[in-house]
């Protein structure tokens, strides 16, 4: 009988633009020790406790396998695995408990209310989030002028669930320079899907000094 089956992901290749992945998904379980043991059996399906595809035998020595899965975007699938033990008189054992992974690819919405205070060189940005339970993290990109968004930070999401949330950077600009940058948010899920980008907001960080005072003139009032 199969213990302890476990499973554990890697995610191959994600696009740029995710509009498909693959996934490998690892599983593992405690050998078997009956000695006239010759093999496991993996096997796949798509509701829980079955039916189930055999998709890979493996030889005993090996208490690994691994399944891959193309996901694509606009999609949500759920896997179960199960895994059985063969001897070498081709006799199977009952299924292992059952582990299952969801491949989450449906499309999730740009964050909304994005805005930013400047306070010194501090920029503290606040945003709301729909779907939320689905957010891994947001990036937060920034420009100058006619320049492409470049990814300025990264903020993950802590758990804990609030009307707003929010992060502050700081922004270096050099005496005597005077710069506009204009950021833009980007929510991203644990799979990799992300939102269009969210509405944009400029801020103007101004550390040229104002030109001197001319003219300087006294006056006097007796009293």
């Amino acid at each position: 009988m199969i213990k302890k089956l476990v499973m554990f992901l890697m995610f191959l290749f994600i696009s740029t633009f995710v509009f498909a992945q693959d996934v490998q998904i690892g599983l593992e379980w405690d050998a078997n020790v009956e000695p006239n043991l010759a093999g496991y059996g993996a096997y796949v399906g798509d509701a829980a406790g079955g039916p189930y595809v055999r998709f890979e035998d493996i030889l005993k020595g090996t208490e690994e396998v691994w399944y891959t899965y193309d996901a694509t975007l606009g999609t949500s699938v759920t896997k179960y695995f199960v895994v059985d033990a063969y001897n070498d008189v081709g006799l199977r054992s009952d299924y292992s408990n059952e582990v299952y992974w969801t491949y989450d690819m449906l499309p999730i919405v740009a964050a909304t209310e994005f805005a930013a205070v400047l306070v010194g060189d501090d920029i503290t940005f606040t945003w709301k989030q729909a779907d939320i339970a689905r957010v891994k993290q947001w990036k937060l990109y920034s420009k100058e002028g006619a320049a492409e968004f470049a990814e300025l930070a990264t903020i993950e999401y802590t758990g804990q669930e609030g009307p707003q949330y929010s992060a502050t950077e700081t922004m270096t600009v050099q005496a005597g320079e005077s710069k506009t940058f204009v950021f833009s948010l980007v929510t991203f899920t644990e799979t990799g899907v992300f939102s269009p980008n969210s509405a944009e907001v400029s801020i103007t960080i101004n550390k040229i000094p104002p030109v001197p005072v001319y003219n300087l003139k006294i006056r006097i009032i007796a009293q």
